[in-house]
């Protein structure tokens, strides 16, 4: 499988199936974070999968609502299936007698996912994690204020109360990410929470009433004070991100020049951002090569998980501009 699509599997059957959890796969999930083993040889994780007769609640029968209400407790949900095998996954932060098995932990899947080992296993923690927080946080309806419930092996929640009756769906947050580049540099920028000289591409989520391309616009000279030219804009590829429920889009696009064609000035909004740079060329190169550029010692960009080094790997691998 392409890392180009990773925590998203094109082999993965989404359409919802019988809710029987006859030779089916579960993997528990808890406020946001998914149960994960790690590999004592490797150091790598790979995610809790369980059979119904593994969760004692589920094998009583008790604990896990069924279609239509039914009593608190943990949220049953589909994943897809591949290859004849059936996943599902099962939030716990509300589930009585659950037990993780032993000598397991509890991780954010975004903060983990450059020691995953399985395409297919981080796209299946990554929708759980998803739809899991998301029921989480749609346990009352926004309408009238009354407790919903699961259907549909949890692709949808409905209102309990009968005069209201609304139905809410799983929602994405859309945000863009773009490789701004100008005169042979890239325009890079990095957050004071990330490691220590880690610098990525811009991104941010999209406004109510904004286009995909408007908000990369916003965004950029938002964040950077840097004017794109939107003529240049172009996409190269998508990405579902555990944020727990966000799509990044991936694009490039090129800067305006300053006025003496020299590469424009950045002056960094320092609540969003703690520093912006252009990097050039040689460096990003010298820094996929696992060379030490000239920039700074401890420069480095995301890893190979991440859609932002797929949009500066595939300027790398264009033609340089004159």
């Amino acid at each position: 499988m392409s890392t180009w699509a990773y925590f998203s599997h094109s082999d993965l059957n989404r359409i919802p199936d019988s809710p029987s959890l006859d030779n089916a796969l579960i993997l528990p999930v808890n406020g946001g974070k998914c149960y994960v083993e790690k590999d004592k040889i490797s150091g790598n994780f790979r995610p809790v999968l369980l059979r119904s007769d593994d969760v004692a609640c589920l094998r009583e029968g008790g604990g896990v609502p069924a279609e239509g209400g039914g009593s608190e407790g943990g949220t049953l949900i589909w994943l897809g299936e591949v290859k004849g095998k059936r996943y599902f996954a099962l939030e716990v932060s509300n589930l009585e007698g659950f037990q993780p098995p032993i000598n397991t932990e509890l991780h954010r899947v975004n903060l983990i996912a450059p020691s995953l080992e399985d395409g297919l296993e981080a796209a299946l923690m990554a929708t759980a994690v998803g739809k899991g927080s998301w029921h989480q946080n749609t346990k009352f309806c926004a309408k009238c204020g009354s407790k919903t419930y699961p259907l549909k092996i949890g692709s949808s929640r409905k209102c309990s109360n009968q005069d209201c009756g609304k139905s809410y769906f799983p929602r994405v947050d859309p945000a863009v990410i773009v490789l701004v580049t100008c005169k042979n540099h890239a325009l890079l920028g990095r957050q004071g929470r990330w490691k220590t000289g880690r610098y990525s591409c811009i991104a941010g989520f999209v406004e109510l009433g904004e286009r995909l391309e408007d908000g990369l616009l916003r965004e950029v000279l938002e964040e950077t004070g840097v004017k794109v030219n939107p003529k240049t804009i172009r996409y190269v590829s998508s990405q579902p991100w555990p944020f727990p429920q966000s799509l990044m889009v991936g694009y490039q696009a090129e800067a305006h020049a300053s006025p003496d064609n020299q590469l424009p000035d950045i002056l960094v909004d320092l609540q969003e951002l703690e520093d912006a740079q252009w990097v050039s060329r040689e460096d990003l190169k010298r820094v996929m090569n696992g060379k030490q550029p000239k920039i700074s010692p401890d420069f480095h960009i995301p890893g190979k998980h991440s859609l932002a080094w797929h949009l500066i790997n595939s300027w790398l691998s264009a033609p340089a501009t004159t």
